[in-house]
């Protein structure tokens, strides 16, 4: 799994134009990609109201978050996850992804 020192190191112009983050293989993460979370985010362990995109739960990128970054490649990812209620969206780190082929 890739590293957040890694991830630093990468740069948009070494993935395709509409490349929106890299997912835990370096894999590029585009519009519409299916992922599954392979790391929760540290401050949702355990909360159940974050359940739906726990460890092993997948989703849909929906688009990049609007935050600036030095890197043009975003870090967090807006991922759309089924529920019984209905589709509920919230950020993911896109290194805390793995894209389902």
């Amino acid at each position: 799994m890739i590293t957040r020192e890694e991830r630093e190191k990468l740069h948009p112009w070494d993935f395709p134009k509409n490349t929106l983050g890299v997912d835990c293989d370096k894999k590029p993460i585009m519009l519409g990609d299916t992922v599954e979370v392979v790391v929760g985010e540290n401050w949702r362990k355990g909360d159940p109201d974050y359940s739906f995109c726990s460890t092993g739960k997948r989703g849909r990128i929906v688009r990049k978050d609007g935050s600036k970054h030095v890197n043009a490649i975003s870090w967090t990812l807006i991922v759309e996850f089924p529920t019984d209620e209905g589709p509920e969206t919230v950020g993911c780190t896109d290194i805390h992804l793995r894209k389902v082929q």
